[in-house]
């Protein structure tokens, strides 16, 4: 059994999965796909809004809640909660508003890396292009995450918010889900 097991656990391993299974003495222990971990400012998800009329966006988990602004359908959404009632916390600007949508109206993406600005008391920059000739377009803070779209070697294609750019990577820890 323990020849079979190890053969098992190479042939995993040189294969990329949606779902792990991990074996121990029988026991099979339930692994998580990246759209089924907790999120945080720090490991942030991407959503995009699917109500052809737009989504609002509030103050609070709930339809009773203060409408801040909408966001109109396509509209791609950094996520950096699910909440208990089918709501999530969303960044929607890129300069670190908060607010809550409806899951039902938000397609979450299934993720595969994020990237934390990495940068000690600065903020790191958000480059329209891939280099510092290019324009800030935002600015984040030290230790916040950002969900990845495009890996690119040095320069990543992120988004922040609602806003897409590029981050060079010297100042940012990229993490896998």
């Amino acid at each position: 059994m323990r020849a079979n097991l190890k053969s098992v656990i190479k042939l995993l391993m040189g294969v990329t999965l949606s779902i792990a299974v991990v074996f121990s003495t029988g026991n099979v222990a339930k692994a998580y796909t990246s759209d089924q971990v907790s999120l945080s400012e720090s490991r942030p998800g991407l959503g995009s809004v699917t109500a052809s009329n737009g989504l609002n966006v509030r103050s609070s988990a709930s339809t009773s809640g203060a409408k801040l602004t909408a966001l109109a359908y396509g509209t791609n959404v950094m996520i950096v909660e699910r909440c208990s009632n089918g709501w999530y916390k969303v960044q929607y600007d890129g300069s670190g508003n908060y607010g809550y949508v409806s899951g039902s109206y938000l397609w979450e993406y299934d993720m595969d890396y994020y990237c934390v600005a990495n940068t000690g008391r600065n903020n790191l920059n958000v480059r329209a292009g891939q280099g510092t000739n290019y324009s800030i377009v935002a600015s984040i803070p030290s230790g916040k995450g950002v969900p990845e779209l495009v890996y690119t070697g040095n320069w990543d294609d992120i988004i922040y918010g609602t806003q897409m750019g590029y981050i060079c990577l010297d100042y940012a820890r990229r993490s896998h889900y």
